[in-house]
């Protein structure tokens, strides 16, 4: 048996809230570690920014870029398994009355 749109719906939104989940345990690592060194993170970034060349800058923003667009289509994934989904995102349409 296939999968209700609104049973649809809530595994996307659980993957969604899985995945909020992961990048704010992530940003806490990242901020953990800045502390527990003793480091400012504004102070690190400005002092890795001098201190890279053109040709890292380049890489880095490419990477960058790569990442976001990897994101935007998993985005846009998203949205297409939501709009495929149905009922759940989608009103229906009225029934006529005899």
């Amino acid at each position: 048996m296939s999968e209700s749109p609104e049973d649809k719906a809530m595994a996307t939104v659980r993957r969604a809230e899985q995945m909020i989940a992961e990048v704010t345990r992530q940003m806490e690592e990242g901020d953990e570690f800045f502390r527990a060194n003793g480091l400012d993170r504004s102070k690190v970034n400005a002092y890795c920014e001098k201190s890279m060349s053109a040709e890292d800058r380049r890489k880095a923003e490419e990477l960058i870029s790569q990442d976001l667009a990897a994101i935007e289509d998993e985005v846009q994934q998203a949205r297409l398994h939501m709009d495929d989904s149905g009922g759940a995102a989608k009103a229906k349409r009225p029934r006529s009355m005899v």
